[in-house]
């Protein structure tokens, strides 16, 4: 979905630090598109996950009411409004900034450039699948992070959560205290039954 404005709104300057909001329009040609696709047209380094939160936080008002991200934007909505929320407390605090998956780290590297535009420390950044397409992991080391961190899940330099044990114990349960044995062999344990499948 192609931006409906030529410029997507920037957020308000660092002065108002109760509650930043960002009035916006609706236009034509957005009549009948969800509210979390309008906003993500609009601000695409955030997810559409993301944008979600933040609606389903109530941080999303049209017309003066709270609204879902099922709400479909009308010609002429008026004051759609995104809040941020007052950063400014969390000074002299570590950020921690938490994704299932940095594969482009795009929707991270947005998020620290906030953080930084507040002037806050330094985020870490935690993952649980490390796949850093394109030199993404270099591009969110330069965006400003104290340490990326993720798990053991893809082979990389920020592995540092050894989630082995868990994903054993899954597997586990899973097969119901079978163990495999080989391509298509499962041992059930001490006098069980031995399954051969094909």
């Amino acid at each position: 979905m192609q931006p409906t404005d030529p410029v997507a709104p920037t957020l308000p300057a660092e002065e108002d630090r109760r509650r930043q909001v960002i009035d916006l329009t609706a236009k034509r040609k957005v009549e009948g598109t969800r509210l979390d696709q309008y906003l993500v047209s609009l601000y695409p380094d955030y997810s559409r996950s993301v944008i979600k939160k933040v609606i389903d936080a109530a941080a999303v008002m049209v017309n003066g009411q709270p609204a879902k991200a099922s709400y479909k934007v009308r010609h002429g909505d008026r004051k759609v409004a995104v809040s941020a929320p007052d950063l400014q407390c969390w000074r002299g605090h570590t950020p921690v900034v938490v994704d299932d998956i940095i594969s482009t780290a795009g929707t991270m590297i947005a998020t620290i450039r906030q953080l930084r535009r507040a002037r806050l420390a330094p985020p870490i950044c935690v993952a649980v699948h490390a796949v850093f397409a394109d030199g993404a992991y270099d591009e969110l080391r330069r965006a400003g992070v104290a340490r990326v961190v993720t798990c053991n899940t893809i082979a990389h330099p920020s592995n540092a959560i050894d989630v082995t044990a868990v994903v054993a114990a899954g597997v586990a349960g899973v097969l119901g205290g079978r163990t495999a044995t080989g391509a298509g062999r499962i041992r059930r344990g001490a006098g069980q039954r031995r399954t051969t499948t094909t």
